[in-house]
């Protein structure tokens, strides 16, 4: 008896719970369609409801609710396409979900995959990550998007690195993440401040494995110093800056060009900066 008992508890949950689902999804779907002035903000043709009124209509079940936003959201894309849908309205519904539970990471995770596709929202997009960290004032991901979207993006590295250096000193940020500066300050030509990074990480890592990753980067900073070093001198005394590394080895400057760390890789002259850069990298 005990057992059907149990069984007929799990089963009237269950169907409480979808009663208050649809009902929450028939009054969120009915403010959403009938709702055009008033409660809302207006975007366009489309209706972002007020945080207080999804509250009062999602009757406890605010993350479901936020749920069939994110939905709604989803699948206006797939009907107008992302760069057609109006960013203030994006963000706006994105916004009314953490809103509802401030700690979904889902919308940042939307805003940065699938929103970031129409270049004119980056500057929105940037904007709602900011917020998040915000609410989220321990999740390392957030400023590590806004790093990437300054990358990829934008292509300021300079943006680019400072924000990864933020994603960098959240203590249960993963390893990656934390040698992801050194990568920007590389790409910089900065390779003495990234060889003091990444040495500091190597002393505080009880990783091994992480370790390892961590030497070779080492090794690869303190062949390019050495190699610019190399070209800076070359240049002093020719006022020219060399065509290939190879005439440092015939002007007698270095006996060979070292191979980094890396297989398959070599050292290039990066005619552009006039310095040494690995290539593919």
């Amino acid at each position: 008896m005990r057992g059907k008992a149990r069984t007929y508890a799990k089963i009237f949950a269950l169907v409480s719970s979808s009663i208050i689902l649809v009902l929450a999804a028939q009054n969120v779907g009915s403010c959403l369609l009938q709702l055009k002035t008033g409660e809302g903000n207006q975007h366009g043709p489309e209706v972002v409801p007020s945080s207080k009124m999804l509250s009062l209509l999602a009757m406890g079940e605010e993350r479901s609710v936020g749920d069939l936003l994110m939905v709604k959201l989803t699948l206006q894309i797939g009907e107008v396409g992302v760069k057609q849908l109006p960013v203030e309205y994006a963000i706006g519904m994105m916004k009314a979900v953490t809103e509802l539970d401030p700690q979904d990471l889902e919308p940042y995770s939307f805003a940065f995959y699938l929103l970031s596709f129409n270049k004119k929202a980056i500057p929105a997009i940037i904007g709602f990550l900011k917020m998040g960290m915000k609410r989220q004032p321990h999740q390392w991901r957030l400023p590590l998007w806004i790093s990437l979207l300054y990358k990829w993006e934008l292509r300021e590295t300079e943006m680019a690195r400072r924000w990864a250096t933020v994603a960098a000193q959240y203590p249960n940020a993963p390893p990656h993440v934390k040698r992801l500066p050194s990568y920007f300050l590389y790409k910089e030509g900065r390779y003495q401040t990234a060889l003091e990074m990444l040495s500091t990480l190597y002393n505080n890592s009880k990783s091994e494995r992480e370790k390892r990753i961590l030497a070779k980067k080492i090794e690869l900073m303190k062949q390019l110093i050495v190699l610019n070093s190399l070209v800076r001198h070359y240049h002093a005394i020719y006022h020219r800056f060399p065509d290939s590394l190879e005439e440092l080895v015939r002007a007698g400057f270095i006996p060979q060009i070292p191979s980094p760390p890396y297989s398959h890789r070599r050292y290039i002259l990066d005619h552009r900066h006039h310095r040494v850069v690995m290539e593919g990298w």
